[in-house]
């Protein structure tokens, strides 16, 4: 009744006394570290196991396998040689669990002496497998985790080597190990050196590719100094068209020049030639010779005999060797 009314009317006063669990994130590799002490109980074999000792199938194996009641730790060298931990689960929780890494180890010590347990969220880069014959012990891991509030991802960050587990055996004084897959520090070994590969591939491909862009900056400059060296070549060709015209409008001209320089100067000694043959004695025997001054051939009021004289006679008159000489 009292459960209907707080459904029926919501602004029932009634308080929920649980808190949730507080929840604690975190990410990284799995690496765990499972420490079982064992008991001459827990390692006792039930009569089954005995039996199938006494009588194993191989033939060939059956002097070498005396029936024992125990087992001995020191043949425990696998998870598969833990199988008889499958049907004892009262011994499942005094497994303890510690971290194999330094963030694991700070999580799980941290909420083990906290006042107030965490669930720990924990995201792994790694995938927590094992194989077929190990596939019994996948029950035991979940519950180990789960008793220390350890949730672990079932799909991994990335695709990574297998998880690191570490089971320590410990009987009275004796101990004994088994480890599967790899350590923290091989993982992260393994990491550097797959990034470095990474970064080494990335490295030759932006080299090719520079390598490429060079050479075809290479090409191209070959190309704009061809066209330019071609274009060069043509203007050259064009200069020199026109300095064989200069050259030849210039002995044509030349040629030209000489011969009317040629011509000229037979002109002027022609010329010369000539004077020559027309200059003999003085030059007013030329001016005699030229003027006639017989006085009966010029009939009139003129005078030519009184200019002769005046001519001759006139002492201011100049030489006619000077004016014709």
């Amino acid at each position: 009744m009292d459960l209907y009314k707080a459904v029926k009317n919501p602004k029932s006063k009634t308080k929920s006394t649980s808190e949730p669990t507080p929840v604690l994130f975190s990410m990284g590799y799995i690496d765990l570290i499972f420490k079982i002490k064992l008991t001459d109980k827990d390692l006792f074999k039930t009569e089954e196991e005995q039996k199938k000792e006494e009588n194993p199938e191989n033939e060939e194996e059956k002097e070498n396998t005396p029936a024992d009641r125990y087992y001995h730790i020191e043949d425990l060298n696998n998870i598969e040689d833990l199988k008889f931990l499958k049907d004892k689960k009262e011994l499942w929780d005094k497994i303890g669990l510690s971290g194999g890494n330094d963030t694991l180890k700070q999580i799980l010590i941290g909420n083990r002496i906290s006042k107030k347990r965490c669930n720990i969220e924990y995201f792994a880069y790694n995938r927590p497998t094992f194989t077929d014959n190990e596939e019994f012990f996948n029950e035991i891991f979940d519950h180990v985790c789960k008793k220390h509030h350890l949730y672990i991802n079932k799909e991994p960050l990335e695709d990574s080597a297998r998880f690191t587990l570490k089971i320590i055996l410990q009987h009275k004084g004796e101990f004994n190990t088994i480890s599967i897959g790899k350590s923290f520090e091989e993982v992260e070994k393994e990491r550097i050196i797959k990034k470095r590969r990474k970064q080494k591939r990335e490295q030759i491909r932006l080299e090719q590719m520079n390598n490429f862009n060079n050479i075809t900056e290479q090409e191209n400059q070959e190309k704009e100094e061809e066209e330019k060296k071609k274009e060069n070549e043509e203007e050259e060709e064009k200069r020199n068209e026109i300095r064989i015209k200069a050259a030849e409008y210039m002995a044509e001209f030349s040629q030209k020049r000489q011969e009317e320089i040629e011509k000229r100067r037979k002109i002027l000694e022609q010329k010369e030639q000539n004077k020559n043959e027309n200059s003999s004695g003085d030059a007013w025997s030329n001016v005699k010779n030229n003027i006639d001054l017989k006085d009966s051939e010029y009939k009139g009021t003129k005078d030519v005999q009184r200019m002769r004289e005046a001519m001759m006679n006139n002492p201011n008159a100049q030489p006619m060797q000077n004016i014709f000489g």
